[in-house]
């Protein structure tokens, strides 16, 4: 069983080291980036070039996987509010998740690609879904990006690693995306601050969260359904 271990963690090479770390970054990202809100919201609020910090600093600290999306886009709803809000949220996110493939694609060779070729099965799904092209691989992404469950830094690795096509990649992770983002940035909107002890803020916040929460379940069972349905043909021809 140790030896099973050893065997299936170096054939993981480069791949299992970030997508552990795109995995445990971002949460760590979040608690720092929270503690440390009085520093630097209000500051950021003030500055003349507010958009431009916040659109920088988004791209670069959620590329490398240090923040959570959902941070950026509590952040972008507070400092922006709920109309425009989503627009540079959803912008700043989606050229991350460019980097992030840009990034992620250097470091990684053809790790996952020679794991696929171990599992027939996910090597034929692989083949007939995301290594295609156009429309297929396009809902593809949009899918994976639908679900609430898929968190998006280990995404961004995962799709990388598949060597995923870059137009695909982008427009899918956009349209896929940007509904929890609008839901989070919308619910943000309602905040003053990232602490919630506040009362007027949390009850806000809670109840805006909690219809959040509920549109993000729809959207996940419908998003798992449709992919299910996609990848089971696949599947079945093994």
């Amino acid at each position: 069983m140790i030896n099973k271990i050893k065997s299936f963690i170096q054939d993981l090479g480069n791949f299992g080291p970030l997508l552990a770390f795109s995995v445990v970054g971002p949460g760590l990202g979040a608690i720092a980036l929270t503690t440390s809100a009085d520093h630097w919201l209000e500051a950021l609020r003030s500055q003349p070039y507010s958009l431009l910090i916040f659109f920088l600093c988004g791209v670069s600290l959620t590329g490398v996987s240090l923040i959570p999306t959902h941070a950026v886009s509590l952040v972008a709803g507070i400092l922006f509010g709920a109309i425009v809000g989503p627009a540079y949220a959803i912008l700043t996110i989606t050229s991350a998740s460019i980097v992030s493939y840009s990034l992620f694609s250097r470091f990684l060779d053809d790790q996952l690609l020679s794991l696929l070729e171990k599992k027939p099965k996910a090597y034929l799904i692989y083949n007939e879904l995301l290594k295609s092209t156009g429309l297929k691989t396009l809902s593809m992404v949009i899918l994976i990006r639908l679900s609430p469950v898929m968190p998006f830094a280990g995404t961004n690795v995962l799709l990388a690693a598949g060597k995923v096509r870059k137009r695909e990649y982008i427009l899918g992770s956009a349209i896929g995306l940007a509904p929890r983002v609008i839901l989070v940035t919308i619910a943000g909107s309602n905040l003053s601050s990232l602490d919630l002890g506040q009362g007027a803020d949390r009850s806000v916040f809670i109840l805006g969260i909690t219809a959040t929460l509920v549109s993000l379940a729809i959207i996940g069972k419908v998003s798992r359904q449709a992919l299910k349905k996609m990848v089971e043909p696949a599947a079945l021809t093994e």
